[in-house]
């Protein structure tokens, strides 16, 4: 007497590894859109922000990253709160009047981002710095200088008269 063993037929098999193949390319495909996702979104936040610091040649300098948005406004107080008018030159603040040295200044900045990353981060963003104006200061207390010679005095800072 002979025993049959039942086996599925080998069709069956090739079909049920395609449909396993399927499934892992879906998800594979699936994974690899995340992780990009997740990438593109960590650079829009890396990148959609803004500085604002001193600045060793000019009063303060305001950078904006690539996502950051653009340069709405900049307003410069000084310290009984009356206005500093501002000059914006490759991201350098001057001011427009003379400061008198070690006055404390007080300065604000809005960025507007883009409409498109503004639902998530808010439309705006304020940033705010109160620093001192520059004190250059002498860089050598004592001068040696031949008798008859011209006095040259350097300073630590730039200064202008």
């Amino acid at each position: 007497m002979l025993w049959r063993v039942a086996t599925a037929s080998p069709s069956l098999h090739i079909r049920s590894s395609a449909r396993r193949r399927r499934r892992r390319g879906r998800w594979t495909f699936v994974a690899v859109v995340a992780v990009a996702l997740l990438g593109f979104v960590a650079a829009v936040l890396a990148l959609s922000g803004v500085t604002l610091a001193d600045d060793a040649i000019a009063l303060a300098r305001v950078d904006v990253q690539m996502f950051g948005g653009t340069l709405e406004r900049v307003q410069a107080f000084g310290p009984n709160g009356q206005r500093i008018p501002l000059a914006v030159r490759h991201q350098r603040l001057t001011p427009g009047t003379r400061l008198a040295p070690g006055e404390r200044v007080s300065i604000d900045v809005l960025v507007r981002r883009p409409s498109w990353l503004g639902w998530a981060l808010g439309r705006e963003r304020h940033v705010r710095l109160t620093l001192r104006a520059p004190v250059a200061g002498v860089s050598e207390r004592w001068l040696t200088v031949r008798q008859g010679s011209a006095v040259r005095v350097s300073f630590d800072r730039p200064v202008s008269d």
